[in-house]
């Protein structure tokens, strides 16, 4: 095996790692296109991913395609992620409802993870590369009754280190049911059922598969909106989360939450007793929402998210 041939299979392991999740917030398991486990949008992080139950948001589109049956005007959203190790992440999404059809959503959702230096075996350099991953994701969705709503979203994966790339087809559904108790709802959804149309080199690795089932509430005498969910990748064990949004004035939230898999991210170290918690802060502005939101993954360091959504 010649030198270049080396170096080229060292780097593919080590930006297997990266691209395949090591670093990628909540991830724990060895499917691929790890990525798609990371949390998008400051508001849904902000309550730990706890989003399974929560309608008339965009970014359903991303959580639960259902959700988005609910939205009344067109809804635009964009989001930015300081990722782990300077890697950027963004995501885009747009919903409209249309008479008779029901809405209409489109998102689009990548990480770049930079450029990397290409060696061999012996360290001599040889130039550059990159990687990065994206989806893209069209979801319709509709109220099948005036309590039940549901969704579907069909999406491409695609992933690329150096030279090489993979892609993947993928499908979410989706339930929301306002139930008979005052303002509770539960949802549940199955995410990235699919297959993968191309490797990187030769095997085929799975898509996340993951199922999820949860509840929100908004209590009739504290403005507090609770959610959580159970939820669990194929293979995997069980995890939760939840999180709490308090409306302080109609044009001010402050939010909270938890996410289980911070227990995987602890290494024996000062700040582990943080990881998996969250908060955030959401202010409406003339028409405007911002929020932001703070995950912390213990001592590997803490997420930075930044959103602005406009409904018109």
């Amino acid at each position: 095996m010649g030198k270049n041939a080396v170096g080229t299979v060292l780097i593919l392991i080590s930006l297997a790692f990266i691209v395949g999740g090591g670093f990628a917030a909540g991830s724990v398991g060895t499917t691929g296109y790890e990525f798609l486990r990371t949390p998008v949008g400051a508001r849904p992080a902000a309550l730990g991913g706890a989003f399974i139950a929560v309608p008339k948001d965009v970014c359903n589109i991303y959580y639960n395609p259902a959700g988005l049956a609910e939205i009344s005007n067109r809804s635009l959203t964009a989001s930015y992620l300081n990722h782990l190790l300077d890697f950027q992440s963004g995501f885009f999404a747009y919903g409209q409802p249309f008479e008779h059809i029901g809405v209409v959503g489109a998102g689009i959702y990548y990480i770049d993870y930079g450029k990397f230096t290409k060696a061999d075996e012996y360290g001599n350099e040889l130039g550059t590369f990159g990687a990065g991953s994206l989806s893209a994701t069209l979801t319709t969705a509709r109220l099948l009754t005036p309590q039940l709503l549901a969704g579907v979203s069909i999406k491409w994966v695609y992933s690329k280190i150096a030279q090489y790339s993979s892609d993947a087809f993928a499908f979410d559904v989706g339930l929301i049911y306002h139930t008979s108790v005052q303002d509770l709802d539960v949802g549940a959804g199955i995410f990235n059922i699919g297959w993968v149309r191309s490797p990187f080199i030769h095997t085929k690795e799975d898509l996340p598969l993951n199922f999820r089932v949860g509840f929100a509430k908004r209590l009739a005498h504290l403005p507090l909106l609770l959610s959580g969910e159970v939820y669990k990748y194929l293979n995997e064990d069980y995890n939760f989360a939840f999180g709490g949004e308090f409306t302080i004035t109609p044009n001010l939230f402050l939010r909270f939450g938890y996410n289980s898999v911070g227990r995987a991210q602890k290494i024996d170290a000062p700040g582990d007793k943080h990881a998996g918690f969250s908060f955030g802060i959401g202010v409406d502005w003339h028409g405007y929402q911002f929020d932001y939101s703070l995950t912390s993954s213990g001592s590997i360091g803490s997420l930075n998210r930044f959103s602005v959504s406009r409904s018109f």
